[in-house]
């Protein structure tokens, strides 16, 4: 799979489809799901604690932390996960050319007190650079 590609102060939605394995229709997220993705740097060993890019969640069974930038929709075969990046959230990314990764972490809200992670994807961007 290739990297996503997000540019520097460009407005940007990411769609994603997840179905389970051997299921045909997308699973559904439309109820009693939250998530989290914080986007990182490799540190300068190469290891997976560099520097925060950005920090996304759904808003949904979390402290009122985040901005509700991951959405989920459900439809039986298109995309149910969208990341979403206003014009102005995208201007804070850095303004150079650059690979980085995270993984979105999805959680059941039934007992969000249990921090079990039902589904977790790695997710590659390259943050293309805005001219300036």
């Amino acid at each position: 799979m290739a990297n996503i590609e997000l540019k520097r102060g460009q407005k940007a939605q990411v769609d994603i489809t997840f179905k389970a394995s051997g299921e045909t229709n997308a699973f559904n997220f439309s109820s009693n799901h939250s998530a989290t993705l914080t986007i990182r740097k490799k540190s300068s060993s190469g290891s997976v604690d560099g520097e925060v890019v950005d920090f996304l969640n759904s808003g949904s069974g979390l402290p009122a932390t985040g901005d509700s930038r991951i959405t989920f929709t459900h439809a039986n075969a298109g995309p149910n996960i969208q990341l979403l990046w206003s014009t102005a959230q995208a201007n804070v990314l850095p303004n150079e050319t650059l690979t980085v990764f995270g993984d979105l972490k999805i959680k059941k809200t039934a007992n969000p007190n249990d921090g079990e992670i039902i589904h977790s994807f790695r997710l590659t961007f390259d943050i293309v650079p805005e001219i300036i």
